[in-house]
């Protein structure tokens, strides 16, 4: 145990909890170890069992309930369930147990979590590593109770910050349609990133328009709209890094026709969810991944800027980039992810990429390309690592995050006390 030579009666508590179980494995976990409500808090395991350890004087940290107590040089054991209840007064006497915003995080990791099982492997992968994860989960599935789905996840992060005793900051995130009441929900639940899945608004078939047809649609939006975004846009350079971009006509009215509606359902979603939250409470990513073409750099940066426009700051954009692993296809990858990189870097905000399926010589350009910062989405690693195994062994979900990290170029940080392998 740590600093157990200070603490020679919780070394005399543990030798009783073994006394009393024998032929049953008794492990306290040294990095668990922490003071809280007058006792020291630990994880304690006995045999496939896993316990809040509270120990100290009798009655201390009262709002935790336990269902075995054990005695020794004058002090007490009790043995906690790890359920909701005591999750949540967890989260009461340990702040590095609540999830956080994320918004400041040079690197972030989200990590898909329907099975609310992903946070020990992942905490464990970034615990020597400058990286915050972040436990995501999917709203508006049919047949699923949000509120419980997010719980678990709230739930599931806690205990493995505690357990593995990660300080370093952690969120919890959901997927969430343009709908306020769903966005509410995940806010309730504890959520600090909200993902607004914009898809469904996007009207991509102005892409693949030709320039009479683009313009003839581009007439029938609103007068005053129109001169507004031309005077912002045309013939003006953005500056980003190593250049700048700008909005011929025909870019300009693809962007608006595309990503107008978006840009009005957000605004307005954003300034409900605000009179009821207050600043600083969320953040927002808006995601266009799951689009049916690539995002273009003009249409990153005019929903971007229409957005600050219109007050409502995005901590995260995720256009869709594609690539297939064939050399021309990573060529263009690399390309594209240049302009959005140099785009997200200029504006203030994270540029959101997908991971899966990635050759690694993409992932090695994102870490070159994307120094100032990004947020990575790995999927639902626990359903890849075979979920059946990750609960035997969370090494399959550590192993995977690990070898990301290799191939991002993330540096390791400078080992802590009692940290593992």
């Amino acid at each position: 145990m740590k600093d157990t030579k200070s603490r020679p009666w919780l070394d005399e508590l543990l030798e009783e909890l073994s006394r009393t179980q024998p032929g049953v494995r008794v492990d306290a976990a040294a990095e668990s170890l922490q003071e809280a409500g007058g006792a020291v808090l630990l994880s304690v395991k006995t045999g496939d069992s896993m316990w809040l350890g509270v120990a100290g004087p009798a009655g201390s940290c009262p709002g935790l309930r336990s269902l075995q107590e054990f005695g020794a040089a004058g002090a007490v054991l009790r043995l906690c369930p790890c359920d909701a209840a005591n999750a949540a007064e967890l989260r009461r006497l340990l702040a590095f147990t609540k999830p956080a915003r994320i918004a400041g995080a040079s690197i972030a990791l989200i990590v898909d979590d329907p099975l609310a099982a992903a946070p020990p492997g992942v905490m464990e992968a970034c615990l020597d590593c400058a990286v915050t994860p972040l436990f995501r989960v999917p709203f508006g599935l049919p047949g699923v109770d949000d509120r419980l789905r997010a719980a678990s996840s709230l739930d599931a992060g806690a205990w493995a910050a505690f357990r593995q005793g990660f300080h370093q900051p952690w969120g919890l995130g959901a997927v969430c349609i343009l709908a306020a009441p769903q966005v509410q929900m995940a806010l309730t639940a504890g959520c600090t990133l909200i993902t607004l899945a914009a898809e469904d608004a996007l009207h991509e078939e102005y892409g693949s328009l030709g320039r009479s047809e683009v313009k003839t649609a581009y007439d029938r939006l609103d007068a005053t709209y129109r001169a507004d975004i031309e005077k912002h846009y045309l013939g003006r350079s953005f500056a980003v890094a190593g250049g700048a971009v700008r909005f011929s006509e025909l870019e300009l009215r693809r962007a608006a026709l595309i990503n107008g509606e978006i840009i009005d359902l957000c605004a307005g979603l954003f300034a409900t969810v605000l009179r009821t939250r207050g600043k600083g409470a969320f953040d927002v990513a808006l995601s266009f991944a799951d689009g049916k073409i690539p995002t273009s750099p003009q249409s990153h940066l005019f929903v971007a800027l229409e957005a600050r426009r219109r007050k409502m700051p995005l901590s995260a954009i995720a256009p869709r980039l594609d690539v297939d692993g064939m050399p021309e296809t990573i060529d263009a990858f690399k390309g594209s992810l240049e302009a959005h990189a140099s785009i997200a870097a200029a504006l203030g905000h994270r540029l959101s990429l997908r991971t899966a399926s990635l050759p690694e010589e993409c992932l090695a350009a994102i870490g070159r390309i994307a120094p100032a910062g990004y947020y990575l989405c790995l999927g639902d690693i626990v359903a890849d690592a075979a979920y059946d195994a990750v609960k035997e062994d969370e090494n399959a979900v550590t192993a995977r995050v690990r070898h990301l990290f290799a191939a991002l170029g993330v540096q390791k940080k400078t080992a802590r006390p009692g940290a593992r392998g």
